[in-house]
């Protein structure tokens, strides 16, 4: 039982390490910034910067 353990686990590691390697490598996402907040926040600001940040991706 145990071999057949370690086997499936052998296994299952070399198809994980392939699917890794499949993937594009991630890169860092330059997105919209909101303005510098300076107190109060309207929500449509925010409703905004949400809809562009959606608009982005």
């Amino acid at each position: 039982m145990n071999g057949l353990v370690k086997s499936t686990t052998e296994k299952l590691t070399e198809r994980d390490d392939t699917l890794e390697d499949m993937l594009p490598k991630q890169q860092a996402i330059d997105g919209p910034k909101p303005k510098k907040f300076k107190g109060a926040r309207s929500a449509r600001d925010v409703d905004n910067f949400l809809w562009k940040i959606e608009q982005y991706f």
